[in-house]
């Protein structure tokens, strides 16, 4: 089972006119073939990059699959080789309100051993 040790951060790049207080980031579910994960976003920083858009960064995710049993349909059996497998897929449940944005990318950087991938995922 993947671990914190395994996910370096998400990041996800939002343009519109929009503040901190208007985005709302809920679950990253991961799915490899017919292995799955979910895991919650719990603390985030919010910069402006030199594009003008926003910069969201996360750095913690809550992953005891006690605590995450109710946020959807996962085994929780994703193992960290599958963060490297080119089939390894994420969504983020992401919400802006009723504000007009456009997510730019999101991305999921993440270490197995010395190896490291960068995955790139979509909007739930």
């Amino acid at each position: 089972m993947i671990t914190l040790e395994n996910i370096d951060n998400l990041v996800i790049v939002v343009s519109g006119e929009m503040d901190r207080y208007d985005v709302n980031l809920g679950t990253v579910t991961i799915e490899s073939g017919d292995r799955s994960f979910i895991m919650d976003i719990m603390n985030t920083t919010h910069t402006i990059n030199d594009e003008g858009d926003m910069v969201i960064e996360c750095f913690h995710l809550e992953m005891d699959p006690k605590e995450l049993e109710d946020f959807g349909d996962s085994e929780f059996d994703l193992e960290p080789e599958d963060l490297l497998d080119s089939n390894c897929t994420f969504e983020v449940w992401f919400e802006g309100g009723d504000i007009e944005y456009e997510v730019k990318s999101i991305q999921l950087h993440v270490s197995v051993g010395d190896s490291k991938n960068i995955l790139e995922g979509s909007e739930a």
